[in-house]
Parts: structure tokens; sequence; C-alpha cells
């Protein structure tokens, strides 16, 4: 049997691996499209966008994605309007606000949707757990028959720490830095 690599739809991909996107307020042109048919969901645009900062786990999962049941993810959720999912459909995450009062994060939704090797969110960001995405890229090189290699264990806080200090340096040595300071007055 053939080996099946996991699609992973996040955020606007997501809406695009469901079966129809419903526009009735023109979002996005107005209509309604017809989606990949890999998720059995339906999104619908809604007037608002909603951006909200999450914390959650993968839902349960079964067969080789089993490993990720239960891991944590964090990050944003941002999209126009919700996706539905159909009968029998399995949610992917569940996720709960994390600024919202005691109650709030008392109170944990179901995200995203996956059927086979598809899944499918609206987290912005679910790769910055490390243990998720270790235990994901352990699960790829599994399947397709490739020895697993981690790499230097820094979080991604510390990741995009270094990116910004590369940035800074480059800037620094682009621009004229004592004639900014003198415009700034410092």
């Amino acid at each position: 049997s053939e080996k099946k690599t996991p699609v992973i739809g996040i955020c606007g991909g997501f809406q695009m691996l469901g079966e129809a996107i419903q526009d009735a307020y023109g979002v996005e042109g107005g209509s309604k499209i017809r989606g990949l048919g890999l998720l059995p969901v339906d999104t619908v645009f809604e007037e608002e966008k909603t951006r909200t900062r999450v914390q959650g786990q993968i839902g349960y999962l079964q067969g080789n994605f089993g490993e990720l049941s239960g891991k944590k993810v964090n990050g944003y959720e941002i999209h126009m309007g919700h996706t539905v999912r159909k009968d029998g459909a399995t949610p992917f995450l569940e996720l709960e606000d994390s600024f919202g009062d005691s109650k709030e994060r008392e109170r944990a939704k179901e995200d995203g949707c996956c059927k086979g090797t598809v899944f499918g969110t609206y987290l912005h960001g679910i790769f910055d757990e490390e243990e998720f995405r270790s235990a994901f890229v352990r699960i790829l090189c599994r399947i397709k028959g490739v020895p697993y290699q981690p790499g230097e264990k820094i979080t991604y806080q510390e990741y995009k720490e270094q990116q910004f200090d590369k940035l800074a340096e480059e800037l620094r040595n682009s621009l004229d830095m004592d004639r900014i300071y003198r415009i700034i007055g410092k």
C-alpha cells in the first residue's frame, strides 16, 4: 500500500480544504465557491474578523497520528466567519481563549477538522510548541521511512529572538545609525 503524506491546511487553507465556502457579505468578492472537498466542512464568511490569542490541545487522533493526541498548542485564531463540520467529522483541536476571564478559560471549543491524513485548523502558530512540532516531524519521518534527526533544541520564542537580533544587526549595518539617533534626539 502506498504511504500517504498528511495535508495540513492552516487558516485560509483550512477553508479551501472543505467542500464549500459561502461569502454572502462579499468579504472576498461574494458568491459560493466549491472547496477542494478534502474535509467534510462548509465555511460561511462573516463581516467581522475573529482575532483571538488561544491555547489548547490536539484532540483524540487515531492511527499514525495518535501520538499527537493531547499535545499542547497555542497561537492566534484568525479568520473571517465560521466553519461547520458535517456529520461524523472529527474536530482537530480543543481551544480556549488565553486572555479571557477564568470562566471563559474553562470552556474549551472545538476547532478545525481531521479526516484520514488531512488536518485543518484556524490556529496560526500551531507549530510553535516544540513538543507538538517534534512529534509531528517524527511521524512524518516514520511514514516516509526517513530517519528522524532532531535539530538544535531551542524554543520557538528563542528562535524568534535570534531572528529579530539578525534583523536588527542587518539594519544597523545598512543604515546611518548616527544620523537616525541625531534625528530622534539621542
